[in-house]
């Protein structure tokens, strides 16, 4: 059957979809990050305008997707028959589509009196199923994802960078003219790829229009370190871009060291032609 006719599309949800979860003690939600972009245009079947930075989908069985621009799909009582329709759906609006499909998952237990509203044992305690809580729910969780495949991309860059500064301190010179260049696009590449990531540091905007959840998000933030490892994926991104700088200093004091050696050979030269003029000619 057409995926069409099994997901609707909303961009602003109502409120009656939400009655699903009020039914349901507990759930999971799962996130997903497809590529680099996702366009949400083509996946909108209804004709509600193209403002927004997410759209809403529901599942056939009851669940809800929140799909993000920034090519990452949070899915919240997901059954494991819808994930790959999930996929299918948005693989044809993912721009730039990753190789491997990184993943995350959160238990979530909603009406549960004996616990308060947060995060314990791993397992996020709600209130209520309305929809502000799956919309920052959703967000945080998209941005985890996405960090994680940051934090992929910079360990491998990391491991390139490596060499260098082993070689440093062995040898105490630098390698080719052509490695410099790779290890310097590798950093630029770097730095690209993480100028373009969600910024994990600022607050949602949905905080702004309810304030009430401010600590739901701190909660959420703490559980999934967001703050912390963006500061080390900087860190990372600092030392890459120091060994590089290191590396072109060293591979510019070898060119400038040449280059006088060049001079005085020039120089000489031209002397032993002088007097060669002067005594035999």
């Amino acid at each position: 059957m057409d995926n069409d006719h099994l997901l609707k599309s909303y961009t602003r949800p109502p409120e009656s979809l939400f009655s699903h979860f009020s039914k349901k003690r507990t759930f999971k939600a799962h996130a997903f990050l497809l590529g680099e972009r996702l366009r949400l245009g083509p996946l909108r079947t209804l004709k509600e305008g193209l403002a927004g930075p997410s759209l809403f989908l529901s599942l056939p069985a009851g669940g809800l997707v929140v799909v993000f621009r920034y090519g990452a799909v949070v899915a919240f009582d997901m059954q494991p028959e819808e994930k790959q329709l999930i996929l299918d759906y948005c693989s044809a609006s993912v721009i730039t589509p990753y190789s491997e499909l990184m993943e995350e998952q959160q238990p979530i237990n909603v009406g549960d009196p004996l616990h308060l509203e947060g995060v314990y044992d791993n397992v996020l305690h709600l209130k209520y199923a309305v929809r502000e809580h799956f919309e920052l729910i959703a967000e945080v969780l998209a941005r985890s994802v996405k960090l994680d495949k940051h934090e992929q991309i910079l360990a491998e860059r990391f491991e390139e960078v490596k060499p260098v500064a082993t070689t440093l301190i062995e040898h105490g010179k630098g390698h080719t003219d052509r490695e410099l260049l790779r290890y310097t696009g590798l950093n630029l590449l770097s730095e690209y790829e993480l100028a373009a990531r969600v910024e994990v540091i600022e607050k949602p905007t949905l905080l702004w229009e309810h304030p009430e959840l401010e600590h739901l998000y701190s909660q959420l933030a703490k559980e999934f370190e967001l703050i912390e490892r963006q500061k080390i994926l900087e860190q990372k991104l600092s030392l890459i871009s120091r060994t590089v700088e290191v590396y072109l200093n060293v591979l510019q004091h070898r060119h400038s060291h040449k280059l006088e050696w060049y001079i005085i050979a020039l120089i000489s030269t031209e002397i032993v032609l002088e007097l060669y003029s002067l005594f035999f000619h």
